[in-house]
């Protein structure tokens, strides 16, 4: 299926839109500008729409085309939704009635950056077996973003590290895929020291997990200040009683 733009006019344009492609025989789904491919994406992506976005440069009468490539078998829709294809400039302002003097247009403030994440586990091992171009798996966390996956492997009995920034205390699912349905024969995705997916037929598993934190490192107790002495008062005499006088005869 091939979805066609209209000729467009020579510029830079920005293109969004969210993509669902989900099951054991999805084929690919790529984007075309002018007959050249400029994104594609092939194989179970998991069970979560995905988002595509980016800035495009348009030479004049160029098309863009999306178009969806089933895969080997019916369990292979591929669904897309919400694209755009948007100024990236944006609108120009409009500008004030005659005899209006505009106020002063305030110096841009510099947002403060967002800390990068810290990851507990920044990698994981997918190790395959035999035929493992049937292998795909995700990681996704509880709203359905997916933090990493993995596909279209060539060779077999080999561990392939891939980078994976996982968060300490935060639930994750991993999706393991076969497009056979007969599991990975004996090949397994380890996160951190436990390996999943690693025995059994299926065509699916899913394993809930949170990556702990490390040993926290004690921070040093800090020594107590000296401690200053008040001078000690000198004692109070006692007052010296006034002599009796004798009686008198």
């Amino acid at each position: 299926a091939v979805l066609l733009s209209p000729p467009l006019h020579a510029g830079t344009a920005y293109i969004r839109g969210r993509y669902h492609m989900y099951g054991s025989a999805i084929g690919t789904l790529k984007i075309e500008l002018g007959g050249h491919e400029i994104w594609s994406k092939t194989g179970d992506q998991g069970n979560v729409w995905m988002q595509v976005y980016g800035d495009i440069t348009i030479a004049e009468g160029e098309q863009l085309s999306i178009t969806a490539i089933m895969g080997s078998g019916w369990a292979g829709d591929i669904a897309i939704d919400d694209f755009e294809l948007l100024p990236s400039s944006g609108p120009s302002p409009t500008p004030p009635p005659s005899g209006i003097t505009p106020a002063p247009t305030p110096a841009p403030t510099t947002p403060v950056p967002t800390p990068a994440p810290t990851c507990a586990l920044s990698s994981v091992v997918h190790k395959t077996a035999s035929w493992p171009a049937e292998n795909n798996w995700t990681i996704h966390d509880t709203s359905g973003a997916v933090i990493c996956n993995g596909n279209n492997y060539a060779q077999e009995n080999t561990a392939h590290t891939e980078a994976c920034c996982l968060q300490a205390g935060v639930q994750y699912t991993a999706r393991c895929g076969d497009s056979y349905g007969d599991g990975w024969h004996g090949g397994y995705l380890e996160i951190g020291q436990t390996k999943y997916c690693d025995s059994g037929s299926w065509s699916h598993q899913d394993h809930s997990f949170t990556v702990g934190a490390g040993t926290p490192t004690a921070m040093p107790t800090p020594a107590p200040a000296p401690l200053t002495s008040a001078p000690t008062p000198s004692p109070t005499p006692a007052p010296t009683p006034a002599p009796t006088p004798a009686p008198t005869p």
